[in-house]
């Protein structure tokens, strides 16, 4: 920095003179700033990825999931979520329930219950799953999971009660 003498009010004062900001340095802040911005997404993007939200909840330990008898007549399915997975909740009979994930094992897509054919069908790609998650047909690699169900009184627990 250069030192200018400036006189004031018949005082001289020393003072420092504040460099020229150059081009080059504007253009190597503006680069380093939006690194900083690109940089910064990225690691949010990781940090979403890694730890989704719900990751640590009461919900994604495992806490059982009751349903009302009521609200699952027989032959009809319930979505739900269950350890923090979309679930789905089947009941075929008045003693025959089925909880499995209603994530479809090919690429992520949420099945739907199909009655009629009593299956699951993930609409993305039409795999297509048994009443107890095991693959039918399609490009699902592995059955979907299941979870455990019990009766309680006038609910169905999903999960340990």
């Amino acid at each position: 920095m250069s030192k200018v003498t400036e006189t004031v009010c018949e005082h001289q004062v020393e003072m420092e003179k504040a460099p020229k900001m150059r081009r080059r340095s504007f253009l190597n802040y503006c680069v380093g700033a939006t690194s900083l911005l690109f940089g910064g997404m990225s690691l949010y993007s990781v940090a979403k990825f890694l730890f989704p939200p719900g990751a640590f909840s009461a919900e994604a330990a495992g806490e059982a999931v009751t349903i009302p008898l009521v609200e699952l007549p027989v032959g009809s399915a319930k979505n739900v979520r269950y350890k923090g997975i979309a679930s789905i909740v089947i009941r075929t009979s008045e003693k025959n329930v089925h909880a499995l994930s209603a994530v479809c094992t090919h690429l992520g897509c949420i099945v739907k219950w199909d009655s009629s054919k009593q299956v699951l069908v993930c609409p993305c790609h039409a795999a297509i799953f048994d009443i107890n998650g095991n693959v039918v047909s399609g490009p699902a690699p592995r059955p979907l999971e299941s979870f455990p169900v019990q009766f309680a009184r006038d609910e169905i627990v999903i999960g340990e009660a």
